[in-house]
């Protein structure tokens, strides 16, 4: 019988222990979690900052999901060492723990940037955590001056919910404007719901954040280019597919996906 061990308790953790339960039902699975909170969603902990969710809708899976799974969960332990040769992870606490099966599902962490005098701030923080957010709201008061460095996703979206305190708020960046760095590559995109299977979360929730996008677009007076995608047909047995993608972006209420010609998209290229 196998021994599962996890190091990290978020998506893909989660994901992780879901797989391995389709497939052994019987084994032990371990869960290394260095914070003390079970899985959440880590994009809405700006949303909390806003009262727009709280600790209970920020949870990523039921309360239960664990018993169900069958796993353990060791809370507020880091993993410091891994032990390959005998197959043992090493804990902070000077346990270790045996494994014939290890997933490393740690995350990233903030770069923090090295300049001289961060060290003398009393009051500073990541944002990658429930905990980060958690210290930082307590933190904040009617007089307190932020000063986030990085413009990236969660650095622009973090001033944005600040900003709803009414208090003075600063962002700075190495680049000479807003996403510049991974930001540019994944943010920047409006995904819609017009290819997702009809009546499923992932559409539902499509729809919902691209409504959400346009409107924080037009409270900041972001410009949004509505250019739509091309996706080619490169073989005639394709173009059955096409017919039901195009059917199915109707149902899911997107009336602009049609098939065009190639001579259309031709003279569409700039």
């Amino acid at each position: 019988m196998n021994q599962y061990v996890i190091i990290g308790n978020g998506v893909a953790a989660i994901s992780c222990i879901e797989g391995i339960r389709s497939v052994d039902k019987e084994s032990k699975i371990t869960v290394v979690s260095k914070e003390n909170h079970a899985t959440y969603c880590r994009p809405l902990i700006s949303y909390y900052l806003e009262n727009k969710t709280d600790l209970e809708r920020i949870n990523y899976r039921s309360e239960d999901f664990y018993e169900k799974m069958h796993c353990d969960v060791l809370y507020g332990v880091t993993a410091t060492d891994i032990d390959a040769k005998n197959k043992r992870v090493v804990l902070d606490n000077s346990e270790t723990l045996p494994y014939t099966q290890l997933c490393i599902a740690s995350g990233a962490s903030s770069l923090i940037p090295t300049f001289k005098g961060l060290e003398t701030v009393k009051n500073r923080f990541s944002f990658m955590t429930l905990d980060d957010t958690l210290a930082l709201e307590k933190t904040i008061n009617k007089n307190s001056k932020v000063l986030i460095i990085g413009a990236g996703a969660v650095g622009c979206a973090l001033a944005r919910e600040l900003s709803k305190y009414n208090i003075k708020v600063t962002v700075c960046d190495k680049n000479d404007d807003v996403g510049g760095e991974a930001s540019k590559s994944n943010s920047g995109l409006f995904s819609t719901s017009a290819t997702m299977p009809v009546g499923t979360l992932e559409c539902k929730l499509r729809t919902i954040a691209h409504s959400m996008m346009m409107n924080i677009c037009k409270d900041l007076d972001v410009p949004v280019i509505e250019c739509g995608s091309i996706a080619p047909i490169l073989y005639p047995e394709q173009l059955e597919t096409a017919k039901a993608l195009t059917e199915r972006a109707f149902l899911n209420g997107v009336y602009d996906y049609e098939i065009l010609p190639a001579q259309d998209i031709l003279e569409m290229e700039p």
